[in-house]
């Protein structure tokens, strides 16, 4: 964050005035970090609950595509173990679906985890998107599952 804010400050400055001192002896880099201590901490605490708040959904998301995995439609043969509905079209597409699912939600929370815990906080905001973008791509094939077992109850 503090080199972000620098490089921002510097780009609006003319060269000579980026390391001129005002009459507390502080250039405009640190007069700049020193006003806006309040709006860097608010904004590290939005951060932090939104990243926080994503985790939960894309957890919650997991679970959910997980258990289907284990509790497929129609059930299971007793004889042979198999999915009874494994010769449906939709079925199939049911469970292809389903595997992209799990992947993208599981995907989003590595991303999310990963910039929990990174030190680096200049690539927040692309890596954040992109774990938005897999969450929302595993509801979408959230959606594409039930869509695909409900045309096959029709």
């Amino acid at each position: 964050m503090t080199k972000w804010t620098m490089t921002e400050v510097e780009g609006i400055l003319p060269p000579p005035c980026r390391e001129a001192k005002n009459a507390d002896g502080q250039i405009p880099q640190e007069l700049f970090l020193e006003n806006h201590k309040d709006l860097a901490l608010r904004g590290r605490n939005w951060i932090n609950e939104t990243l926080n708040q994503s985790m939960v959904v894309s957890t919650l998301v997991f679970s959910i595509g997980f258990s289907v995995v284990f509790q497929v439609p129609g059930g299971f043969s007793q004889s042979k173990g198999f999915p009874i509905f494994l010769s449906n079209k939709y079925f199939v597409a049911f469970i292809v679906v389903d595997s992209f699912f799990v992947i993208f939600s599981a995907t989003s929370i590595l991303v999310f985890l990963s910039i929990i815990l990174s030190h680096r906080k200049e690539v927040l905001l692309p890596r954040w998107m992109g774990g938005q973008l897999l969450l929302l791509s595993s509801i979408l094939a959230t959606l594409l599952a039930f869509c695909s077992q409900f045309s096959r109850s029709i």
